[in-house]
Parts: structure tokens; C-alpha cells; sequence
């Protein structure tokens, strides 16, 4: 009978920290999304929880959080704090509208520039708010133009479909 049972490995992780907030409100719902899924679960009494939560935001937040004692009334204070989707898609498209490549070689600045679009991409999808790309022209601008000069070149050669940030977004992972 043992012969049959299959043995399985066991991995011991390391006990994680409680994330960080820095106060951009642009990492806002991913800070909230990791402490829901990590902090909350290990179902700590929740004064404790309250006290790590205020230990891991910027002191200006921590002091607005004084008093309070359940997360409920944390997350209702942080959320209108810093989680206006309105005020983070707006930065999103900001950082996106103002991008530069950084690397030292051509196909490393269109590696980075690709990480770097998707990320903006993936938390403006996160929030619902990724239709303005479809058609507001200064993204897919603000992306060409940060293009090493070949890159661009390359992208007016693209044959293109009826959108063309779709286009510019599989150009960019090809």
C-alpha cells in the first residue's frame, strides 16, 4: 500500500513582510489587493491588523488612521484617500503620455519601453479604464516617439488594423 502512496515535497517559505505603501496612489490597488490577500488572511485580531496596516503606509496617512479600530473604517479612509480611480487613471495616462526608453542598445530601450507600457496597460485594465487608449492619439504618439529610430521605422512599415494601439501593443511584444 505505501508503494502506491506518492510522496510530496515540501517547501517552507520564508514568513512575508505586510507590503509597503509609499503614498502613489498609482500603486494604491495593488498595495490594498497584496495586504487583502496576505495580511488579512493570516486573520490577525484585527486591532493588530489596524496597527500593522497604519506601520505600513507614509506617516501623513498613519495620522489619519488615529483612533480607528476596525479595518473597515481603515479601508473606507485609505480608499477615499488614495483610491480615486479617476485620480489613478489619470496619472496612468500621464506617466504614459510623458514615456521614455532607457537601456543602453536599441532592443533593450524596446524591451523596457514594452515592460513599461504593459505595466501602465495592465493596472489601467485592473481599473476598467483602458477604453481612453483606443482613442486618445498622444499614447500611441508618446510610445512611437520613444521608439529607438529604427523601432519607428519599422512601425510604419507595420501593415495596421482598425486599431492601431492594439497594433502598437503587439508590435511592442513582438
Amino acid at each position: 500500500a505505501s508503494a502506491s502512496r506518492t510522496v510530496k515535497e515540501q517547501v517552507f517559505l520564508e514568513k512575508s513582510k505586510p507590503p509597503r505603501f509609499k503614498g502613489e496612489e498609482v500603486d494604491y490597488p495593488e498595495f490594498k489587493r497584496k495586504w487583502l490577500s496576505i495580511v488579512s488572511k493570516a486573520n490577525l485580531p484585527e486591532e493588530s491588523e489596524v496597527d500593522k496596516l497604519r506601520d505600513c503606509i507614509p506617516s501623513d496617512a498613519r495620522d489619519q488612521l488615529y483612533g480607528v479600530t476596525t479595518t473597515a473604517k481603515c479601508w473606507e479612509i485609505l480608499d477615499k484617500r488614495f483610491g480615486d480611480p479617476r485620480i489613478i487613471s489619470m496619472k496612468l495616462k500621464q506617466q504614459l503620455k510623458s514615456i521614455r526608453s532607457e537601456g543602453k542598445t536599441d532592443p533593450d530601450r524596446v524591451i523596457g519601453l514594452a515592460i513599461k507600457v504593459r505595466t501602465i496597460v495592465t493596472k489601467l485594465e485592473a481599473m476598467k479604464k483602458q477604453d481612453a487608449l483606443l482613442h486618445d492619439s498622444e499614447f500611441l504618439s508618446a510610445v512611437y516617439y520613444a521608439l529607438p529610430s529604427v523601432d519607428q521605422r519599422k512601425w510604419l512599415e507595420t501593415k495596421k488594423s482598425d486599431c492601431h494601439w492594439t497594433d502598437m501593443m503587439r508590435f511592442l511584444e513582438e
